[in-house]
Protein backbone atom coordinates (compact mmCIF):
# COMPACT_ATOMS: atom_id res chain seq x y z
CA UNK A 1 0.00 0.00 0.00
CA UNK A 2 1.20 3.60 -0.59
CA UNK A 3 1.94 4.10 3.10
CA UNK A 4 5.23 4.42 4.96
CA UNK A 5 7.78 1.83 3.81
CA UNK A 6 5.08 0.18 1.66
CA UNK A 7 3.93 -2.89 3.56
CA UNK A 8 3.30 -3.97 7.13
CA UNK A 9 6.33 -6.27 7.05
CA UNK A 10 8.59 -3.55 5.64
CA UNK A 11 7.35 -1.08 8.27
CA UNK A 12 8.08 -3.47 11.15
CA UNK A 13 11.53 -4.23 9.72
CA UNK A 14 12.27 -0.51 9.30
CA UNK A 15 11.53 0.07 12.98
CA UNK A 16 13.84 -2.76 14.00
CA UNK A 17 16.62 -1.59 11.71
CA UNK A 18 16.43 2.03 12.88
CA UNK A 19 16.68 1.03 16.53
CA UNK A 20 19.66 -1.21 15.78
CA UNK A 21 21.50 1.62 14.02
CA UNK A 22 20.96 4.06 16.89
CA UNK A 23 22.04 1.55 19.53
CA UNK A 24 25.25 0.96 17.59
CA UNK A 25 25.87 4.70 17.27
CA UNK A 26 25.48 5.26 21.01
CA UNK A 27 27.91 2.45 21.71
CA UNK A 28 30.43 3.83 19.19
CA UNK A 29 30.39 0.89 16.82
CA UNK A 30 32.69 1.80 13.90
CA UNK A 31 30.09 0.77 11.31
CA UNK A 32 26.51 0.78 12.60
CA UNK A 33 24.60 -2.28 11.46
CA UNK A 34 21.46 -1.69 9.41
CA UNK A 35 19.73 -5.08 9.13
CA UNK A 36 18.44 -5.68 5.63
CA UNK A 37 15.63 -7.88 6.87
CA UNK A 38 14.61 -8.89 3.36
CA UNK A 39 12.55 -12.04 3.53
CA UNK A 40 12.33 -12.07 7.33
CA UNK A 41 9.39 -13.97 8.74
CA UNK A 42 7.23 -12.32 11.38
CA UNK A 43 8.83 -14.62 13.95
CA UNK A 44 12.30 -13.41 12.93
CA UNK A 45 11.15 -9.77 13.16
CA UNK A 46 9.73 -10.46 16.60
CA UNK A 47 12.94 -12.13 17.76
CA UNK A 48 15.07 -9.23 16.53
CA UNK A 49 12.75 -6.67 18.14
CA UNK A 50 12.84 -8.57 21.45
CA UNK A 51 16.64 -8.69 21.36
CA UNK A 52 16.84 -4.94 20.70
CA UNK A 53 14.33 -4.24 23.49
CA UNK A 54 16.54 -6.14 25.93
CA UNK A 55 19.69 -4.37 24.73
CA UNK A 56 18.00 -0.99 24.94
CA UNK A 57 16.79 -1.64 28.49
CA UNK A 58 20.24 -2.79 29.54
CA UNK A 59 21.92 0.21 27.90
CA UNK A 60 19.57 2.82 29.40
CA UNK A 61 19.74 1.26 32.87
CA UNK A 62 23.54 1.46 32.75
CA UNK A 63 23.51 5.22 32.16
CA UNK A 64 23.75 7.83 34.90
CA UNK A 65 21.68 11.01 34.76
CA UNK A 66 24.88 12.80 33.79
CA UNK A 67 25.46 10.39 30.91
CA UNK A 68 21.90 10.85 29.66
CA UNK A 69 22.46 14.59 29.41
CA UNK A 70 25.90 14.14 27.83
CA UNK A 71 26.59 14.63 24.13
CA UNK A 72 26.80 11.76 21.67
CA UNK A 73 28.67 12.34 18.41
CA UNK A 74 27.49 10.29 15.44
CA UNK A 75 27.42 10.21 11.66
CA UNK A 76 24.19 9.88 9.70
CA UNK A 77 23.74 7.79 6.57
CA UNK A 78 25.08 10.73 4.50
CA UNK A 79 28.26 10.66 6.61
CA UNK A 80 27.43 14.03 8.18
CA UNK A 81 28.55 14.50 11.79
CA UNK A 82 26.22 15.68 14.56
CA UNK A 83 26.22 15.97 18.34
CA UNK A 84 23.12 15.68 20.50
CA UNK A 85 22.22 14.78 24.06
CA UNK A 86 21.74 11.07 24.60
CA UNK A 87 18.34 11.75 26.21
CA UNK A 88 17.20 13.55 23.06
CA UNK A 89 18.38 10.73 20.82
CA UNK A 90 16.53 8.22 22.99
CA UNK A 91 13.42 10.33 22.63
CA UNK A 92 13.92 10.42 18.86
CA UNK A 93 14.06 6.62 18.67
CA UNK A 94 10.89 6.27 20.73
CA UNK A 95 9.06 8.96 18.77
CA UNK A 96 10.17 7.47 15.44
CA UNK A 97 8.67 4.15 16.50
CA UNK A 98 5.35 5.86 17.37
CA UNK A 99 5.24 7.37 13.87
CA UNK A 100 5.70 4.03 12.15
CA UNK A 101 3.41 2.13 14.51
CA UNK A 102 0.66 4.52 13.39
CA UNK A 103 1.28 3.26 9.87
CA UNK A 104 1.29 -0.35 11.07
CA UNK A 105 -2.09 0.16 12.72
CA UNK A 106 -3.51 1.40 9.42
CA UNK A 107 -2.16 -1.64 7.55
CA UNK A 108 -3.94 -3.82 10.10
CA UNK A 109 -7.13 -1.77 9.74
CA UNK A 110 -7.08 -2.23 5.97
CA UNK A 111 -6.73 -5.97 6.61
CA UNK A 112 -9.80 -5.89 8.88
CA UNK A 113 -7.76 -6.16 12.07
CA UNK A 114 -8.32 -3.55 14.76
CA UNK A 115 -6.66 -2.67 18.05
CA UNK A 116 -9.05 -1.67 20.82
CA UNK A 117 -8.16 1.84 21.91
CA UNK A 118 -5.30 2.03 19.45
CA UNK A 119 -1.77 2.62 20.70
CA UNK A 120 -2.17 5.87 22.62
CA UNK A 121 0.21 6.31 25.55
CA UNK A 122 -2.77 6.84 27.82
CA UNK A 123 -3.96 3.27 27.18
CA UNK A 124 -0.50 2.01 28.01
CA UNK A 125 -0.82 3.84 31.34
CA UNK A 126 -4.20 2.19 31.98
CA UNK A 127 -2.51 -1.17 31.49
CA UNK A 128 0.55 -0.10 33.52
CA UNK A 129 -0.86 2.42 36.01
CA UNK A 130 0.83 4.58 38.58
CA UNK A 131 -2.71 5.40 39.78
CA UNK A 132 -5.34 2.65 39.84
CA UNK A 133 -8.79 3.20 38.35
CA UNK A 134 -11.74 2.72 40.64
CA UNK A 135 -13.30 -0.69 40.16
CA UNK A 136 -16.40 0.51 38.32
CA UNK A 137 -14.38 2.42 35.74
CA UNK A 138 -11.93 -0.47 35.47
CA UNK A 139 -14.76 -2.91 34.76
CA UNK A 140 -16.08 -0.65 32.03
CA UNK A 141 -12.64 -0.37 30.45
CA UNK A 142 -12.22 -4.15 30.49
CA UNK A 143 -15.69 -4.59 28.97
CA UNK A 144 -14.61 -2.24 26.18
CA UNK A 145 -11.63 -4.52 25.55
CA UNK A 146 -8.84 -2.53 27.18
CA UNK A 147 -6.08 -4.06 29.24
CA UNK A 148 -6.38 -2.72 32.80
CA UNK A 149 -3.58 -3.05 35.34
CA UNK A 150 -4.45 -4.18 38.86
CA UNK A 151 -1.27 -3.06 40.62
CA UNK A 152 0.16 0.44 40.96
CA UNK A 153 3.65 0.75 39.51
CA UNK A 154 6.37 3.11 40.76
CA UNK A 155 6.10 6.62 39.33
CA UNK A 156 9.24 8.24 37.94
CA UNK A 157 8.62 11.87 37.09
CA UNK A 158 10.22 13.24 33.93
CA UNK A 159 11.91 16.62 34.08
CA UNK A 160 10.05 19.74 33.02
CA UNK A 161 12.91 20.40 30.60
CA UNK A 162 12.31 17.08 28.83
CA UNK A 163 8.57 17.69 28.63
CA UNK A 164 9.15 21.16 27.24
CA UNK A 165 11.52 19.89 24.55
CA UNK A 166 9.04 17.23 23.48
CA UNK A 167 6.18 19.72 23.38
CA UNK A 168 8.26 22.26 21.44
CA UNK A 169 8.97 19.52 18.91
CA UNK A 170 5.25 18.73 18.63
CA UNK A 171 4.50 22.40 17.95
CA UNK A 172 7.23 22.59 15.30
CA UNK A 173 6.08 19.41 13.53
CA UNK A 174 2.38 20.34 13.55
CA UNK A 175 2.91 23.87 12.24
CA UNK A 176 5.28 22.50 9.57
CA UNK A 177 2.55 20.14 8.32
CA UNK A 178 -0.07 22.87 8.35
CA UNK A 179 2.16 25.25 6.42
CA UNK A 180 2.80 22.59 3.80
CA UNK A 181 -0.95 22.21 3.31
CA UNK A 182 -1.57 25.92 2.76
CA UNK A 183 -1.53 25.65 -1.03
CA UNK A 184 -4.05 22.82 -1.17
CA UNK A 185 -7.71 23.25 -2.09
CA UNK A 186 -10.53 22.61 0.36
CA UNK A 187 -11.39 19.51 -1.64
CA UNK A 188 -7.88 18.16 -1.12
CA UNK A 189 -7.63 18.86 2.62
CA UNK A 190 -11.12 17.38 3.10
CA UNK A 191 -10.56 14.23 1.05
CA UNK A 192 -11.44 11.15 3.09
CA UNK A 193 -8.51 8.72 3.22
CA UNK A 194 -10.20 6.34 5.69
CA UNK A 195 -7.22 6.91 7.94
CA UNK A 196 -7.01 8.69 11.27
CA UNK A 197 -9.94 11.08 11.49
CA UNK A 198 -10.55 10.70 7.74
CA UNK A 199 -9.21 13.87 6.14
CA UNK A 200 -6.14 16.00 6.66
CA UNK A 201 -8.20 18.86 8.12
CA UNK A 202 -10.11 16.63 10.55
CA UNK A 203 -6.92 14.90 11.66
CA UNK A 204 -5.09 18.15 12.46
CA UNK A 205 -8.19 19.60 14.14
CA UNK A 206 -8.38 16.48 16.30
CA UNK A 207 -4.78 16.97 17.48
CA UNK A 208 -5.56 20.59 18.34
CA UNK A 209 -8.83 19.73 20.11
CA UNK A 210 -7.03 17.13 22.25
CA UNK A 211 -4.53 19.78 23.35
CA UNK A 212 -7.33 22.15 24.36
CA UNK A 213 -9.22 19.39 26.18
CA UNK A 214 -6.27 18.34 28.32
CA UNK A 215 -5.56 21.95 29.28
CA UNK A 216 -9.13 22.16 30.58
CA UNK A 217 -8.57 19.00 32.60
CA UNK A 218 -5.39 20.45 34.14
CA UNK A 219 -7.57 23.32 35.38
CA UNK A 220 -10.09 20.86 36.87
CA UNK A 221 -12.65 21.82 34.23
CA UNK A 222 -14.58 18.68 33.32
CA UNK A 223 -15.85 19.32 29.81
CA UNK A 224 -16.79 17.11 26.83
CA UNK A 225 -14.13 16.61 24.19
CA UNK A 226 -14.25 19.80 22.06
CA UNK A 227 -14.93 19.96 18.34
CA UNK A 228 -13.46 22.89 16.42
CA UNK A 229 -15.35 24.19 13.36
CA UNK A 230 -14.96 21.61 10.61
CA UNK A 231 -14.25 24.29 8.01
CA UNK A 232 -11.43 26.01 9.93
CA UNK A 233 -8.68 26.96 7.47
CA UNK A 234 -5.13 25.68 7.90
CA UNK A 235 -3.95 29.29 8.28
CA UNK A 236 -6.43 29.92 11.10
CA UNK A 237 -5.48 26.66 12.76
CA UNK A 238 -1.80 27.70 12.72
CA UNK A 239 -2.71 30.88 14.58
CA UNK A 240 -4.91 29.03 17.07
CA UNK A 241 -2.19 26.46 17.60
CA UNK A 242 0.37 29.15 18.47
CA UNK A 243 -2.01 30.70 21.02
CA UNK A 244 -2.74 27.29 22.54
CA UNK A 245 0.99 26.41 22.71
CA UNK A 246 1.72 29.65 24.55
CA UNK A 247 -1.00 28.82 27.10
CA UNK A 248 0.47 25.36 27.54
CA UNK A 249 3.94 26.78 28.08
CA UNK A 250 2.65 29.15 30.78
CA UNK A 251 0.71 26.32 32.42
CA UNK A 252 3.83 24.15 32.55
CA UNK A 253 5.92 26.95 34.00
CA UNK A 254 3.32 27.73 36.67
CA UNK A 255 3.00 24.08 37.70
CA UNK A 256 6.66 23.49 38.41
CA UNK A 257 8.09 20.04 39.05
CA UNK A 258 5.70 19.36 41.92
CA UNK A 259 2.71 20.30 39.76
CA UNK A 260 3.44 17.83 36.96
CA UNK A 261 3.50 15.00 39.51
CA UNK A 262 -0.03 15.73 40.70
CA UNK A 263 -3.17 13.85 39.64
CA UNK A 264 -5.39 14.99 36.79
CA UNK A 265 -8.92 13.63 36.34
CA UNK A 266 -10.53 13.20 32.94
CA UNK A 267 -13.47 11.38 31.43
CA UNK A 268 -13.15 10.14 27.86
CA UNK A 269 -15.93 7.63 28.37
CA UNK A 270 -16.90 5.22 31.09
CA UNK A 271 -16.27 7.48 34.07
CA UNK A 272 -13.40 9.47 35.57
CA UNK A 273 -9.86 8.26 34.89
CA UNK A 274 -6.81 9.34 36.90
CA UNK A 275 -3.33 10.04 35.57
CA UNK A 276 -0.32 12.07 36.55
CA UNK A 277 -0.19 15.47 34.85
CA UNK A 278 3.16 14.55 33.30
CA UNK A 279 1.64 11.35 31.87
CA UNK A 280 -1.08 13.39 30.18
CA UNK A 281 1.57 15.71 28.72
CA UNK A 282 3.47 12.77 27.26
CA UNK A 283 0.15 11.45 25.96
CA UNK A 284 -0.36 14.70 24.05
CA UNK A 285 3.03 14.45 22.38
CA UNK A 286 2.65 10.76 21.49
CA UNK A 287 -0.93 11.34 20.32
CA UNK A 288 0.25 14.18 18.08
CA UNK A 289 3.05 12.08 16.59
CA UNK A 290 0.66 9.24 15.80
CA UNK A 291 -1.84 11.45 13.99
CA UNK A 292 0.84 13.52 12.24
CA UNK A 293 2.10 10.28 10.70
CA UNK A 294 -1.34 9.87 9.15
CA UNK A 295 -1.54 13.50 8.02
CA UNK A 296 1.97 13.29 6.59
CA UNK A 297 0.96 10.35 4.45
CA UNK A 298 -2.17 12.17 3.25
CA UNK A 299 -0.05 15.06 2.02
CA UNK A 300 2.38 12.69 0.32
CA UNK A 301 -0.48 11.01 -1.55
CA UNK A 302 -1.73 14.45 -2.63
CA UNK A 303 1.61 15.05 -4.32
CA UNK A 304 3.01 17.44 -1.71
CA UNK A 305 6.81 17.41 -1.37
CA UNK A 306 6.61 16.58 2.33
CA UNK A 307 9.34 17.84 4.63
CA UNK A 308 10.68 15.44 7.29
CA UNK A 309 9.16 15.78 10.76
CA UNK A 310 11.39 13.43 12.77
CA UNK A 311 12.45 14.58 16.23
CA UNK A 312 16.10 14.32 15.21
CA UNK A 313 15.44 16.63 12.25
CA UNK A 314 13.96 19.14 14.69
CA UNK A 315 17.12 18.85 16.83
CA UNK A 316 19.35 19.52 13.83
CA UNK A 317 17.29 22.49 12.67
CA UNK A 318 17.35 24.02 16.14
CA UNK A 319 21.18 24.13 16.20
Amino acid sequence: MPLGPGSLRATLIHNVAAQRVWLDRWQSFPAPRFPNGEGWTLEEIFQEQSAIDNELDSYVNSQTDQNLEGLIEYRNLKNETFQHRLSDLLLHVLNHAVHHRAQSVHFLKRLNRTLVGGLDYIFYKIANPTLLLNEKVAQGARAFGLEVGSMELPYHAPSIDMLQRYQNYSDWATVRLLNQANQLTDQQVDRDWQMGQGSFRKTLLHIYDAECWWQKNWNNESVPFPRSPSDLSTNELVERWKIMATKRQKALESMGQAGIEKTVHCDFGGGPHRFRVSESMIQLCVHGTLHRAQANNMLRNLGVDVLPIDYVVYLREMI
